[in-house]
């Protein structure tokens, strides 16, 4: 059951607004920002589909190898498999 409570309090956190056809200026402003908010929110779930795929991607190359390989960034050793580790010990 929806009470008054619900729509209330979704706007108080700001994650609703109130649209009036009395306002329609203002209603194509929030449903614009709605939109563009879905829009970022699908593109970041993407995008961390891609990272995802990548990840299981490089582990499965590097994984797959008995050379001695290692994934560093910025100087940093990210990843490193078996045969790396055993060599530097």
């Amino acid at each position: 059951m929806i009470t008054v409570d619900v729509p209330t309090n979704a706007y108080h956190l700001g994650i609703a607004d109130v649209v009036s056809g009395l306002n329609p200026d203002y209603s194509c402003e929030v449903f614009g920002r709605a939109a563009e908010k879905s829009r970022r929110n699908f593109q970041l779930s993407q995008l961390n589909q891609d990272k995802f795929e990548l990840t299981r991607h490089r582990d499965q190359l590097m994984s797959g190898t008995e050379e001695a390989l290692a994934y560093l960034q910025d100087g940093l050793h990210m990843y490193a498999n078996d045969a790396y580790l055993s060599l530097l010990g």
